[in-house]
């Protein structure tokens, strides 16, 4: 290892160099440069200490004892250039255009004469040994030295926690380079390039708020997901493109035959798009039968034949309780691989790796059969996960077997909650920053309902703003998605642990939670999005057969009786009711991209599509004369008139902003004037780095199967 490589500091292709010296000094003297009797003792010397000068025999050239002391230089920038160097100062040691080494008055003249040749000669052969040693290790023929190093990155990793921020570093299949998602103070979360020879970073344009990157098998592309889209972006320059709707995004693979394999939403199967552009189409649908409620994090395997993908149950609490399984994409069955993990990677030539209590585990695997063949053993401790709410793991690893991992447990929660004016000026609340989801300001204005998703399961908390208190309203396991019943006092809310439901409760807390909708409903992935003022409907967004978001009615009286209200086939979502209860406002993707439309309730007669450009998110204004809604990162408005009939004027920007999370994180006040909405906080310190592991495959053979 090179001094900068001990130390932890950036490498590039002159700790090969270095490398190269090591090797050509045992050669040339028949001793190693630096010895001791442990690891650290070697380590100490590569830092502090000289090599042994004097055991460079006298007959070595001159100019190839200078070779050997220029790639031993501890400074990278006092070391040769560029490995050409040695065979041009070797070239010209056979020419003999270098004299003797400084001890070569101690020589006989007759003995230099004939042992000249000799070692000139012996030299190149071994620079040609030590050359092609190199090249082959580099790319794994040979048994490699398993290095480890951190890379301090010059943005810190995205700080905004949410129910699934996927891993926010990815490496390309030749470990080549590296991709993350950094957060820039006050921006938006963007993508970041960084060319592993290299020490500095470049932003990628048109990445804003991206999560989940991963690479195309050349490493000349990036797919990712923002504000509920898959795109992908060239990263030789050049605009993202939008391939597919992904609401609720929980990761995506590349193929080599141009395919991306993805989760697209929260209780969904695995998709698959062409990288060019298409309709998606299914590949799994999640089992019910077997408690299966959402299928995410795909891996494709080597072959393109099967995808490596998490399990989410609907009896888990946590995904340490998730399964691994394996697809085979030849007959569409997937089996279990592993009991009680997450996000599963393939580590070339015969490993899964996967994420249990902050550990990843491996497992033998046969490839051929897709079958674990021993097993789980821990491999490598210390990886940010969050098992409580998404089952995402913080790593990657190239098909050279590359890990790259970001150290620690659970990241600390990076949001506020905030009052937001139409001009976009914000005033925080007196709450502590935690890991905020879905605000719904109550009827009356005078209560919030929030999900926290950080530090464990989801749960709905609600806060008093005269008093300025936070106050626990759910006690069971993973509860989420809450909406006010029109007198303010109970919330509808779902719930997923130990099966899905969906409950209705006080407030305050008391009473019993009654349950609406219980586990024999076909969809547990279902979500509540809004109530009619009236208090006698509510809508739901539930996903259909295709895979599609449709929209469903739920009768709140003793009935029970559930109709569809918007089933076409698109993804038509994030619905609210008008004022009077006549209109839904909603968003859909029947164009190719989401827009906001609006449609009679219960009956026909009409739609309109009320944004352009790109919209999502809409939110009817207490009075019933605005629609806002989200496009990216600016806020929209729209006014509208509902008598004798619908129509909509022209949508303005109120503000832009990015630090202001999107999608449904923001309620509208009964003022019509302020918006609640969830605040980006700055990422804190020690979030930008990343630890790396080179040859990590060759330490994974010496655990798996014991």
């Amino acid at each position: 290892m090179a001094p900068e490589q001990v130390e932890g500091r950036d490498a590039d292709a002159r700790a090969d160099i270095w490398a190269f010296g090591c090797v050509l000094y045992e050669m040339l003297t028949g001793h190693k440069v630096y010895s001791g009797e442990t690891t650290s003792d070697i380590l100490a010397g590569v830092i502090r200490a000289e090599p042994d000068w004097s055991a460079m025999p006298a007959i070595v050239p001159r100019r190839i004892g200078e070779l050997v002391r220029r790639c031993l230089q501890k400074d990278p920038k006092q070391r040769l250039r560029d490995i050409g160097e040695a065979r041009i100062a070797i070239e010209a040691a056979m020419a003999g255009e270098a004299g003797p080494g400084p001890a070569a008055e101690n020589v006989p003249q007759a003995k230099k004469r004939d042992a000249l040749p000799w070692a000139i000669a012996g030299v190149a052969v071994i620079a040609a040994i030590v050359l092609a040693a190199l090249y082959w290790t580099g790319r794994g023929a040979q048994p490699a030295q398993v290095v480890r190093s951190s890379l301090v990155l010059e943005d810190p990793l995205s700080g905004v926690f949410s129910a699934n921020p996927g891993s926010p570093v990815a490496i390309s299949r030749d470990g080549a380079r590296l991709v993350y998602v950094g957060a820039v103070s006050g921006k938006a979360p963007q993508l970041f390039l960084r060319p592993m020879e290299q020490q500095t970073t470049v932003s990628i344009p048109a990445t804003d708020d991206a999560l989940q990157p991963f690479f195309s098998p050349d490493g000349q592309w990036v797919g990712f997901f923002s504000n509920g889209k898959m795109r992908k972006v060239p990263l030789s320059g050049g605009p993202a493109t939008v391939l597919c709707d992904a609401p609720i995004s929980h990761g995506g693979t590349w193929a080599s035959d141009g395919s991306i394999i993805y989760a697209p939403n929260l209780g969904s199967g695995l998709m698959r798009i062409s990288a060019a552009g298409g309709p998606p189409q299914k590949v799994t649908v999640p089992d019910p039968k077997a408690h299966e409620l959402s299928h995410r994090w795909p891996q494709l395997l080597p072959g393109n034949k099967a995808v490596l993908f998490t399990i989410q149950l609907t009896t888990q609490s946590t995904y340490d309780e998730a399964r691994i399984a394996v697809l085979s994409l030849e007959t569409g069955k997937w089996h279990t691989l592993v009991d009680g993990g997450s996000y599963a990677r393939y580590v070339a030539p015969a490993t899964i790796v996967y994420a249990h209590a902050g550990t990843l585990m491996a497992v033998p695997f046969d490839l051929a059969k897709l079958e674990a063949t021993g097993q789980p053993a821990p491999a490598q401790e210390g990886v940010l996960s969050t098992p409580s709410t998404s089952g995402s793991v913080e790593y990657d690893v190239s098909d050279a077997g590359t890990l790259v991992y970001v150290p620690g447990t659970a990241r600390p929660p990076a949001m506020s909650l905030a009052w937001v004016d139409r001009q976009g000026k914000s005033k925080e609340l007196p709450v502590a920053p935690n890991g905020y989801a879905s605000p719904r300001v109550s009827p009356n204005g005078k209560l919030l309902a929030v999900q926290i998703l950080a530090g464990g399961p989801e749960e709905l908390w609600i806060y008093d703003f005269a008093r300025s208190t936070l106050m626990r309203l759910t006690f069971s396991i993973g509860t989420s998605f809450p909406v006010w019943m029109p007198d303010s006092q109970r919330l509808i809310y779902r719930t997923r642990v130990p099966s899905f439901s969906l409950r209705r409760k006080a407030a305050d807390g008391s009473g019993e939670e009654e349950t609406l909708l219980g586990s024999d409903f076909e969809d547990p992935g279902a979500s509540p999005l809004t109530i009619s003022p009236d208090g006698k409907t509510l809508l739901l967004g539930t996903i259909g057969s295709s895979g599609a978001i449709g929209l469903r009615a739920l009768a709140l009286d003793g009935s029970r009786k559930l109709e569809t209200y918007l089933d076409a086939g698109y993804n038509e979502s994030q619905a609210d009711f008008s004022p009077d209860g006549r209109w839904v406002a909603y968003a859909s993707n029947e164009t190719g991209r989401q827009e906001v439309y609006v449609q009679p309730y219960p009956g026909r007669g009409g739609k309109w599509m009320i944004s352009s450009g790109g919209g999502q998110a809409p939110r009817w204004s207490p009075r019933g004369r605005e629609i806002f809604f989200r496009n990216d990162d600016a806020f929209m408005t729209v006014p509208v008139e509902t008598q004798p009939t619908f129509k909509a004027g022209t949508p303005r920007m109120l503000f832009r902003d990015a630090i202001y999370m999107a999608q449904r994180d923001y309620d509208v006040a009964p003022d019509g004037e302020h918006f609640l909405m969830i605040k980006r906080k700055e990422a804190s310190a020690g979030e930008n780095q990343v630890n790396m592991v080179l040859h990590w495959n060759e330490e994974l053979k010496g655990k798996v199967g014991k």
